[in-house]
């Protein structure tokens, strides 16, 4: 019993991490902008970039260009909260 639940409790793990590994990002530029308690408009007016990019980012129907992932990189990095989202772009733009 006290086997089956360690086995347990690693199969959630990886799978948590897996979970994480695979988030898009679509979904990592929104986490990053809900943990700062910003609107898509304020995150829009303070970091330079039209509002209809940041909507279009977050639905997955667009990625930045790379003077637009700076200034969003430029953004977040003094909150720290840039390493996610800079592995999910890195790997959506090499495919």
């Amino acid at each position: 019993r006290l086997y089956r639940q360690r086995l347990r409790k690693r199969l959630d793990l990886r799978m948590a991490k897996k979970i994480i590994l695979e988030d898009t990002f679509a979904t990592e530029l929104k986490r990053c902008r809900v943990r700062l308690r910003m609107t898509q408009l304020k995150l829009s007016i303070m970091a330079g970039i039209p509002l209809s990019n940041i909507k279009a980012w977050e639905q997955g129907k667009q990625m930045p260009n790379y003077d637009n992932w700076e200034k969003l990189y430029k953004f977040f990095e003094p909150h720290h909260i840039t390493r996610n989202l800079e592995i999910a772009y890195t790997r959506e733009k090499g495919q």
